[in-house]
């Protein structure tokens, strides 16, 4: 058996007919845009903040009688006043319940002094503690009862605008 040899012919490759041919894309040209006019206004804002807040616990520590619910609450479960305290300032009312060297109380004892705007120092806070751990609790609990979540400070917010021609 003889195999005639046929010239082998190439033919250009023809995708699949159910594949689209690629097409060729211009490359992305930017248009120009005209310019933009810039405004010609300079705005000038100046805010001044005050704080106006007392300074002073609205208690003293040794203030018990001026509360007695809280006084007699410390005196016959103090354990349930100290959770009491914290929960109401908005802190987990089981921090006291891991209290060691009163981290806790000075810790909560500061933020207080701050969310009121309460002269003072964690020196201060912690002399305190070891004082009268107790009475120093009751005073916590009498700050938060008088003044409960807000901010003991009053904010004065005063902002000025000023529009010139450049």
């Amino acid at each position: 058996m003889d195999y005639q040899q046929q010239p082998h012919q190439q033919q250009p490759y023809q995708p699949p007919p159910y594949q689209q041919q690629p097409h060729q894309q211009q490359p992305y040209q930017p248009q120009p845009y005209p310019p933009q006019p810039q405004p010609q206004m300079v705005t000038s804002v100046t805010t001044t903040t005050q704080s106006v807040g007392s300074g002073m616990w609205s208690t003293g520590v040794c203030d018990c009688c001026s509360d007695m619910e809280t006084c007699c609450c410390g005196y016959w479960c103090f354990p349930c006043l100290q959770c009491k305290t914290t929960g109401d300032f908005g802190w987990c009312c089981c921090l006291p319940m891991v209290d060691v060297c009163c981290v806790v109380s000075c810790c909560l004892r500061s933020s207080m002094r701050e969310r009121y705007g309460i002269n003072g120092s964690c020196c201060d806070d912690f002399c305190q503690l070891l004082w009268c751990y107790p009475c120093v609790w009751c005073q916590m609990a009498r700050e938060v009862k008088n003044r409960g979540q807000t901010s003991g400070n009053t904010s004065v917010i005063t902002t000025q605008v000023v529009h010139a021609q450049a």
